[in-house]
């Protein structure tokens, strides 16, 4: 599985099936854990439960924190998701992220 950020999220598998695109997101670094995609909207932190056997999302995206600090070249945002389920994350300076 390939997850790629050009203002938005692809999939594709790595036995040579086309790219496919998943949805719409800021430019910043997906995260996955054992069962949800992790991303930047409008600067908001969401997750969306992900299937990787079928390469699909299912359900509606839910936020989990907002707002979220954002590399300012749109990189990556300084967040960590362990395999356990647990997140670190920065909220915006100022703002009064859920953490």
């Amino acid at each position: 599985m390939v997850l790629l950020n050009v203002q938005g999220i692809y999939v594709a598998s790595l036995d040579g099936a086309p790219m496919r695109r998943l949805l719409d997101a800021d430019p910043a670094t997906p995260y996955y854990t054992a069962r949800h995609l992790l991303f930047i909207r409008q600067g908001a932190l969401l997750a969306q439960p992900f299937d990787v056997d079928r390469l699909e999302l299912n359900g509606s995206p839910f936020p989990v924190a907002e707002p979220i600090a954002v590399d300012p070249v749109g990189l990556g945002a300084p967040l960590s998701v362990a395999a356990a389920g647990s997140l670190a994350f920065r909220p915006t300076v100022g703002g009064g992220g859920t953490n």
